[in-house]
């Protein structure tokens, strides 16, 4: 099966093509295979079992699972539309708060500091980047040294908040924690002129920084694979700001439609939007991101 990404991806597409019985199955045989990733193999299996229309069972895995020392993280289980039938039944309240407790519990723990760097040649601007739910810090900032040396002071503030007891995985799930954190990574870092680069839930979270110019005003986005905004936006504010998209996104990306759609939507409200799409390619960071960027920074950046 390879490895675990390759499991995701897999279980990603057939959840999108509505094919949950096959998406299941995979899910199942991953258990065995992947012991250090029982946590989301379990909430997985749970949304799937929801929307096969048995949330009485999708219900007794998160109950096995806590009782494992598993937890989830509370937003997760509370708007996750595939949990709508879960959330119907009347012991899921007991589950939801007792893994919210848990995630708390984890959340006040330190989480990795910031990381800088410096830009390579004369100042061109600071670039904010937001990881995806995996990978450390310090992996993040070797991906996008080559920012560098196009006048970037690169800036990676941190994972986002926990996704799962598994401990690998981490997204950003509360916008006022991630504002926090943001505001705190960027305190003494110059600003003049921002750009915001995000994958996944970090394009989701970029691009609502960027339409709302909140916590901080940002001059340009790039997103990669961005996952839908949760709520609607105030796009041609954005636009009147002036503000720039650039986005990447694979062909084979299983979010390719949600991407393609909020592309359109910028664009309708005026906003100027450069869509690089990629053949063969899902949803990832692609290795060639060096090759992107001049393209890219010169775009966003354009007066």
């Amino acid at each position: 099966m390879g490895n675990f990404d390759d499991l995701s991806d897999k279980v990603f597409a057939l959840h999108a093509g509505g094919e949950h019985a096959s998406a299941l199955s995979l899910v199942e045989s991953g258990f065995e295979q992947f012991p250090d990733r029982r946590a989301m193999l379990t909430y997985w299996s749970a949304c799937l079992k929801s929307l096969r229309g048995d949330p009485a069972s999708a219900l007794e895995d998160f109950k096995e699972g806590l009782a494992a020392g598993l937890w989830w993280a509370e937003p997760m289980l509370r708007a996750d539309a595939d949990l709508d039938a879960v959330r119907q039944l009347d012991a899921s309240e007991a589950i939801l708060a007792e893994s919210g407790r848990r995630w708390r519990e984890a959340m006040s723990r330190a989480s990795p500091p910031p990381i800088l760097v410096p830009a390579a040649t004369a100042h061109r601007a600071t670039l904010l980047v937001l990881q995806g739910g995996s990978g450390p810090v310090d992996e993040v900032a070797r991906q996008w040294r080559a920012a560098t040396n196009l006048g970037c002071t690169v800036l990676v503030p941190g994972r986002g908040q926990p996704s799962t007891s598994d401990g690998d995985h981490a997204n950003w799930y509360d916008e006022d924690r991630t504002d926090e954190r943001i505001l705190a990574a960027l305190d003494g870092v110059d600003r003049e002129p921002l750009l915001i680069a995000g994958y996944s839930a970090g394009g989701r979270e970029a691009l609502r920084m960027g339409l709302a110019g909140s916590p901080v005003r940002a001059v340009g986005l790039l997103l990669f694979g961005p996952a839908p905004l949760r709520r609607p936006t105030d796009v041609p504010a954005a636009a009147r700001r002036g503000l720039r998209v650039w986005t990447f996104v694979g062909a084979e990306d299983w979010l390719l439609d949600d991407v393609l759609a909020t592309d359109q939507t910028l664009r309708d409200a005026k906003v100027e939007v450069l869509e690089h799409r990629a053949a063969n390619v899902g949803h990832v960071v692609p290795d060639n991101l060096a090759d992107l960027l001049p393209t890219a920074l010169d775009f966003v950046l354009a007066p």
